[in-house]
């Protein structure tokens, strides 16, 4: 899941990692949000072409709601992901494909753009 979303074109945003620590481990610290394991999960489980629900009892960081636009859209897959203030509908294909480049505000400015 993670080579196929960042050949996409993902870009870890590291902002939301809240620990201080270099930039490599914040990017690895992110990979091991709860939803995200879950995710893939799912996407090993789940029979081609359901719908994979996420119930997660905290606030989704905005890194997780990009990892999982990139994976509906790459994976073609309907997500629903339910926190304590919404749902998060994710349907494919969401976004336009970006340019990888080291811009974290690429993405932040997707997630605004493609906000639902």
């Amino acid at each position: 899941m993670k080579i196929r979303v960042l050949n996409e074109g993902y870009v870890c945003n590291t902002s939301f990692a809240l620990h201080d620590m270099d930039e490599e481990q914040k990017e690895e610290s992110l990979w091991n949000h709860s939803e995200k394991i879950t995710l893939a999960y799912g996407l090993i489980r789940a029979p081609k072409g359901s719908v994979i629900r996420v119930f997660k009892n905290l606030r989704v960081c905005g890194d997780c709601h990009l990892v999982f636009k990139f994976v509906s859209r790459v994976f073609k897959r309907e997500i629903l992901l339910r926190d304590p203030y919404r749902f998060h509908s994710f349907k494919s294909p969401p976004l336009e494909k970006p340019k990888r480049t080291k811009n974290k505000d690429l993405n932040t400015k997707l997630l605004h753009k493609n906000n639902h």
